[in-house]
């Protein structure tokens, strides 16, 4: 499949290590908290700062509790 991407979209794929993350009360990131933060990321924001919007709320979700699986992100934009 091909995916053609107009100026100003973009494509966010994550591994299973985002969504399946979980704090101490033993809650689950989700994939619905995670379309929340990308709804919520400024139209005009790169890449970059779409990948550091999801590390940072995972974060902030696990405020501290062990880290079970690894995170991969990646962000596409197209200028």
């Amino acid at each position: 499949a091909v995916l053609n991407l107009k100026p100003g979209e973009g494509l966010v794929v994550y591994t299973d290590g985002l969504s399946e993350a979980f704090d101490a009360k033993r809650q689950q990131f989700g994939e619905e908290r995670a379309l929340e933060i990308l709804k919520h990321v400024p139209a005009g924001s790169s890449a970059l700062e779409i990948v550091d919007a999801l590390f940072v709320a995972q974060e902030a979700f696990m405020a501290g509790a062990d880290r079970a699986d690894d995170t991969t992100v990646l962000a596409l934009k197209r200028g």
